[in-house]
C-alpha cells in the first residue's frame, strides 16, 4: 500500500509517537508511508531519519492551497489512502481525499476530539472521515455521550504497542549520574508533555509530601511545553529546586523510562497513553491515575497501581512503591510480561496493517 500521513501538530504528543512507530513498522512490511507534517513542528524537527517526511505550511483550515498540494501527492504517489487526526488535518486531508476517491482514517487520540456543542466537528466527520482508529475502547464510550451521532461501527481499537526492552546497566547509570543522582536515591519519574491536562503540578505537590518524609527521592519530569515555566516556578516556590530535574524532551522514551524506579502518569484526561506502554514495556513500575483506558491495561494491584488525582492520594499509593521494594519488582515485571503478551509493536502493526487493507 501507498499510506500519506498528515500531521499538522506543532508539539510531539501521543499521536505523533503512534505514527512515528506505525509508519516505521509498515515500512518494514513493504509499505510506502509518507508523512506531511508541519514545516515548524517538533515532529519535521525531530523525527528519524528513515521516515519519508515532507515539511508544509498548512496554512488556515480548508486552506485551497494545502488541498491542492495533497491532491498532488495522492496522484504523484498513487496513494491508497490517508490516515489523520485533528481537525486542521480533516478539513484539507478529508476532502484531497473524496476529490481523488480514496478513504480518509482519522485516529482518534482522546474522546474530547468530539464536540457535539461545535456543529462544524460533526460536519467535518460525516463528510470527511470514513473510519476510525481508536487506542482503547473507552475513548469511544465516553465520545458517544457528548456525541450521540457517532457511529460505533466506524470506530475499530489499536491497541498502542511497543516492543520490550532490556537496557544495560551501564545505560541507566549513565542517565541517571546525568541527573546527579545518588546511588541509593529512588527516582520517581513521569515523560509527558507539560500541558495543564497532564497534571504534573498537582505531581510536584505529591512530590513535595513525600519529600518531607522521605530524603532520598528525586522527582524527573521528561518533556517539553508551555506549562514549563509555571512547574519550575512552583519548583522554586516549594524549594525542592535540588530535587526535581527537567530532563527536556527526549527522543529516547524506553531508556528514560527505564532509568525511572517509579513511572507516574497523572493526567486529568487521557487516552491509552503510549507513555504508560513505555514504562511497561522496560519493567518500570506504574502509578497512573484512573483515565481513558488505563484499566484496559492496567490491573490494580497486579501490574500496576491506579490512583485518583489528588496531590494526598498520588503521594500514598506512590508511597507504596518507595517502602517496598520487592512489590517495586514483582510489579515491574508483571508489567513487562504484559506488554510482552498483549502490547507490543508487532501486534499493533499487524492489526492496522489488516485494518488499512480492508479500508482500502
Amino acid at each position: 500500500m501507498n499510506i500519506l500521513y498528515i500531521s499538522a501538530k506543532k508539539n510531539w504528543g501521543g499521536v505523533v509517537s503512534w505514527m512515528v512507530k506505525t509508519a516505521q513498522g509498515l515500512s518494514k512490511k513493504g509499505h510506502n508511508v509518507i508523512i506531511l507534517s508541519a514545516k515548524k513542528s517538533k515532529f519535521t524537527a525531530e523525527a528519524p531519519k528513515d521516515l519519508n517526511i515532507i515539511p508544509w505550511s498548512f496554512g488556515f483550515d480548508y486552506n485551497p492551497k494545502t488541498v491542492i498540494y495533497i491532491i498532488y501527492l495522492i496522484k504523484k504517489h498513487k496513494i491508497d489512502i490517508i490516515v489523520t487526526n485533528i481537525e486542521k488535518e480533516i478539513a484539507v486531508g478529508g476532502i484531497a481525499a473524496k476529490f481523488c476517491g480514496i478513504k480518509n482514517i482519522r485516529r482518534v487520540g482522546r474522546h474530547d476530539d468530539f464536540n457535539d456543542s461545535k456543529k462544524k466537528i460533526r460536519f467535518r466527520h460525516e463528510k470527511f472521515v470514513d473510519k476510525c482508529i481508536i487506542p482503547c475502547e473507552e475513548i469511544f464510550n465516553e465520545a458517544v455521550k457528548h456525541s450521540p451521532w457517532l457511529k460505533k461501527e466506524q470506530f475499530t481499537v489499536i491497541y498502542n504497542g511497543r516492543n520490550p526492552a532490556v537496557f544495560d546497566k551501564k545505560e541507566t547509570e549513565n542517565v541517571r549520574r546525568n541527573w546527579k543522582v545518588n546511588e541509593n536515591d529512588i527516582v520517581i519519574g513521569i515523560t509527558s508533555q507539560l500541558t495543564k491536562v497532564k497534571n504534573i503540578d498537582t505531581l510536584i505537590r505529591s512530590f513535595d509530601i513525600l519529600n518531607k518524609e522521605f530524603n532520598n527521592l528525586k522527582l524527573v519530569i521528561a518533556g517539553d511545553g508551555k506549562e514549563k515555566e509555571n512547574l519550575k516556578n512552583l519548583v522554586k516556590e516549594l524549594e525542592l529546586e535540588n530535587k526535581v530535574i527537567f530532563h527536556g524532551f527526549t527522543n529516547q522514551p524506553q531508556l528514560i523510562a527505564a532509568s525511572y524506579d517509579i513511572g507516574v502518569l497523572v493526567s486529568l484526561n487521557e487516552g491509552f497513553p503510549n507513555t504508560v506502554v513505555e514504562y511497561m514495556s522496560v519493567g518500570t513500575p506504574v502509578v497512573a491515575t484512573d483515565v481513558g483506558g488505563m484499566k484496559e491495561i492496567i490491573k490494580n494491584g497486579e501490574n500496576g497501581l491506579i490512583t485518583d488525582n489528588s496531590p494526598g492520594t498520588i503521594a500514598e499509593t506512590v508511597k507504596k512503591l518507595i517502602i517496598n521494594e520487592e512489590l517495586r519488582k514483582k510489579l515491574g515485571k508483571k508489567a513487562f510480561d504484559t506488554v510482552k503478551e498483549n502490547f507490543t509493536e508487532e501486534i499493533m502493526i499487524n492489526n492496522l496493517e489488516k485494518f488499512l487493507k480492508n479500508a482500502v
